[in-house]
């Protein structure tokens, strides 16, 4: 992957939202080496044993919401238990799965499966996307010149709560996890109904 001097600038964004000032990033490339993406990587981001992670240059990517082209790019940001160290791995697939296969990614949006393809014992085995919550720092739109960046969290969730959030709507999941109190950094949390 070539670094570009965007990339730079939305890694520096996502670093300052984290709370860090030089955060390790990692290259990740698919399978077949032919896509690539970077992972920013903040440990004890937001809280302590907790890992913030963010994607840098999925918003090169054009993404299509009900056949429509976005007219924006999206990145990918998530925290998690800091003792689950294939997080980076699985946010990379999730833009993989954008990059390659073209799936759409919104709010609310549901990816099936992807934690499972690092790990077949993951309970929580699909990613929800969701406007980002978790960092003090608001993570607003990223505008560098023409290019629009919109950040999406993402949430890993159990079968249960796709069904739920399908049956009722992702807005009633989201309020439903809100209520419960739940800590949703950890990766084997129970799961909400």
């Amino acid at each position: 992957m070539r670094i570009l001097p965007h990339h730079k600038l939305i890694a520096s964004y996502e670093a300052n939202v984290f709370g860090i000032a030089r955060p390790p990033i990692s290259v990740f490339r698919d399978e077949l080496g032919a896509s690539a993406v970077c992972i920013v990587e903040a440990r004890d981001r937001p809280i302590p044993r907790c890992t913030s992670y963010a994607t840098v240059g999925l918003s090169d990517c054009e993404i299509r919401v009900g056949g429509k082209v976005l007219d924006y790019g999206v990145e990918l940001v998530g925290a998690f238990d800091s003792d689950y160290q294939k997080f980076g791995n699985l946010m990379a697939t999730a833009a993989f799965m954008i990059i390659n296969s073209g799936w759409s990614c919104a709010p609310g949006m549901i990816f099936p499966d992807v934690a499972t393809l690092h790990d077949e014992n993951f309970v929580l085995c699909d990613l929800y996307f969701t406007h980002p919550f978790t960092w003090p720092e608001r993570m607003d739109k990223l505008n560098i010149g023409s290019r629009h960046i919109a950040f999406l969290q993402v949430l890993p969730i159990a079968k249960s709560e796709t069904e739920l959030a399908r049956r009722l709507g992702p807005r009633e999941l989201e309020s439903r996890l809100e209520r419960s109190g739940l800590n949703v950094f950890d990766l084997k949390r129970p799961h909400v109904s």
